[in-house]
């Protein structure tokens, strides 16, 4: 029994050596394991994905080729590699909300694979300068590569985040495609709108009365910002206000009663009772806040009920 035993163990061996001599492991001109040299890089711009959240696609190309002292130098590699991906320092990549869930392994066939990659950043100021960007490493057996993938993109250069003017564009059709008499009639006195770097949420400025402005950012007490996943119909509820005051606007100007119209949130510190020369946020007031005589509260209240009552009827 034991000699037959004895005998299966060799003829197991024999069968992993033979395996061995048919796979033998690719080597370079030194006769040493091949390394191969792995290139990453970004294809094309970066996309916007309604149907997910208006995530941020970036497609990045992974390429193994053989290296300088092999016969098939510069050429693709031909046996499929394993390599890994993963996020470091930042959280992009969560799984959260329709975005890529970072680490993952892929498997780069005959010496090239893409991946798409999908965020959905969640920034809390809408000054991004000092915010992170996510850094990504490609791993291969031999080799790392760091790709940086910068966040809120404006591909088109026109100064208005894309994902947000994607998310705009698409409320303001739905919007007008819905047919509701009161919502066309504030829309129809839009100008247009700019994306807002000077504050939250949004606002009408004195100097172009007949355009709203949207920031990418609105946060409410927990500091989630509202705007990115039009949490609650946020995004659609801002849209609504300010369109609501530049229609205000509009119709005080057909009467011949407008007076002057600072952006929405102005006015002056208490105790100060003289008007102020820069305009304050009521979040600057220590001692409390007023509105200007410019700005009537009462009007402030209307066009957050129009938000309001309108804000679930598209999106």
């Amino acid at each position: 029994m034991q000699g037959r035993i004895s005998q299966l163990v060799l003829m197991a061996l024999a069968a992993v050596l033979a395996v061995l001599v048919l796979q033998p492991v690719e080597t370079g001109s030194s006769g040493q394991a091949i390394k191969p040299k792995m290139d990453v890089t970004v294809v094309g711009p970066v996309s916007i994905e309604p149907a997910n959240r208006f995530s941020e696609n970036t497609r990045l190309r992974i390429e193994l080729a053989y290296p300088p002292d092999h016969p098939l130098a510069q050429q693709p590699l031909s046996h499929a590699v394993t390599v890994k991906i993963e996020e470091w320092v930042t959280a992009v990549y969560d799984g959260k909300n329709g975005a890529t869930r970072l680490p993952m392994t892929i498997s780069v066939e005959r010496g090239q694979a893409d991946v798409v990659l999908k965020s959905v950043a969640d920034y809390t100021h809408r000054d991004r300068r000092n915010s992170p960007v996510p850094r990504v490493r490609v791993s291969g057996p031999h080799e790392s590569v760091l790709v940086e993938l910068p966040q809120w993109v404006d591909m088109d250069g026109n100064g208005i985040t894309d994902w947000l003017e994607r998310q705009v564009a698409l409320l303001l059709s739905q919007a007008k495609r819905r047919g509701n008499a009161e919502i066309l009639a504030v829309l129809g006195s839009l100008g247009g709108w700019q994306e807002s770097f000077k504050m939250d949420c949004g606002g009408v400025e004195a100097e172009s009365p007949d355009v709203i402005r949207i920031s990418t950012v609105c946060l409410d007490d927990g500091l989630v910002n509202r705007h990115r996943l039009n949490v609650e119909h946020e995004l659609t509820a801002t849209l609504l206000h300010e369109a609501w005051h530049v229609w205000d606007i509009h119709r005080r100007q057909l009467s011949g009663s407008l007076r002057g119209y600072p952006a929405s949130g102005y006015g002056r510190c208490v105790p100060d009772t003289q008007p102020q020369t820069t305009p304050l946020y009521r979040l600057s007031c220590p001692r409390g806040y007023v509105y200007d005589a410019l700005y009537r509260k009462n009007e402030e209240a209307q066009a957050e009920a129009f938000a309001m009552r309108h804000r679930h009827l598209f999106n």
